[in-house]
């Protein structure tokens, strides 16, 4: 049913709306946050624990966030235009970073210092990390 609004009333309603739903749209951020503190945890600390019981916890541990992290997008409705334009760029930024660490890895020699396989660890942190604060700046 179509109701006949004042221009004041329309913009009032539009700004109530984007208040409501606002805050929903940016869930990607938390997400990203949460994905690049993993990252660079495991980024840190899978180097001395690359083997055995520890190593497999490391690597259940990581895909278990990111099955949860599908889980829980594919029950959002909302995602702000922010994420929604950042989003393929941000993936294929982690997955280039992500792909350059693993041949760093399986290259490097066990000689190779531990600062720089940390560093390379690190690196795919840095799309998510940026991604949730150019969310939270919008």
């Amino acid at each position: 049913m179509w109701v006949a609004m004042t221009p004041e009333h329309a913009l009032a309603e539009i700004g109530r709306m984007q208040r409501h739903v606002g805050p929903r749209g940016r869930w990607p951020a938390w997400v990203w946050l949460a994905g690049g503190l993993l990252t660079s945890a495991c980024g840190t600390f899978a180097p001395p624990v690359t083997g055995g019981l520890a190593g497999s916890v490391v690597a259940f541990g990581f895909a278990a966030f990111a099955v949860a992290v599908l889980a829980y997008a594919l029950t959002q409705r909302v995602v702000g235009r922010t994420p929604a334009r950042l989003e393929t760029r941000l993936t294929s930024a982690f997955v280039g970073l992500v792909a350059a660490d693993v041949v760093f890895r399986v290259t490097a020699s066990p000689t190779h210092p531990a600062p720089a396989v940390m560093l390379f660890g690190c690196l795919p942190a840095l799309p998510m990390l940026y991604g949730a604060w150019r969310v939270w700046r919008a």
